[in-house]
């Protein structure tokens, strides 16, 4: 195999892909014009722009440690343009958001696009130079499952939750027996998703920090 990348070229391609992410959520953010749905959107750009600084961070620490800085190869554009190989992923111009999509298709979306940067990152673990690079690359899927597995219990919550709206308000309107219920207080628009799930659903625990160190 002709083309391998080393580890600094692996966390330089893996920081283009989040960039692109958490670009692509902030310019996704405006094309909604409630709050709810620009939250999801600025939340989905956090969670890339967080990644993006960890991989960098990780990439400043095995070139201190190393010297190794990756190198340029015009023979090889692929290899020296790590913006080339990031750019495969479900970040580009293309296939953009209407503005007419509501909380859990963006939702949806954000899982398709996440497991199409899974698939990415399996990928790339056969162009890693050493083990070393491919443990890094194991790392980087794990983090993208990870978000996989929270975006599906996001989404679980999301139609739990409008589905016990759906009822409670049929049950208002068709049984007259149901009218002792108090009505609810709902929270403030800047702080739901959708009905009954709020910001803090969202909102992963803890700080992320890639359970790997630099060879």
């Amino acid at each position: 195999m002709d083309t391998q990348f080393n580890i600094f070229e692996i966390l330089r391609i893996a920081e283009e892909v989040e960039r692109k992410g958490a670009r692509f959520y902030l310019n996704a953010a405006q094309r909604f014009s409630d709050p709810p749905r620009r939250n999801i959107c600025h939340h989905l750009a956090s969670w890339r722009a967080r990644h993006e600084r960890a991989w960098a961070r990780l990439r400043r620490e095995y070139s201190e440690k190393t010297g190794d800085f990756g190198t340029f190869d015009p023979d090889n554009y692929v290899r020296s343009n790590p913006q080339v190989m990031a750019g495969l992923p479900w970040f580009g111009a293309r296939d953009q958001f209407t503005g007419h999509e509501n909380a859990s298709q963006i939702v949806r979306d954000a899982i398709r696009r996440s497991e199409s940067v899974l698939i990415f990152y399996h990928g790339l673990r056969e162009f890693a130079r050493d083990p070393a690079g491919r443990h890094m690359i194991d790392a980087m899927t794990d983090e993208e499952d990870r978000h996989i597995r929270q975006l599906y219990r996001l989404l679980d919550r999301m139609h739990s939750a409008l589905r016990s709206s759906a009822a409670t308000y049929s049950c208002l309107s068709l049984s007259s027996s149901c009218c002792f219920l108090p009505p609810s207080r709902p929270p403030k628009p800047s702080t739901m998703l959708v009905p009954g799930v709020s910001m803090a659903s969202f909102k992963e625990s803890g700080t992320f920090s890639p359970n790997v160190s630099p060879s």
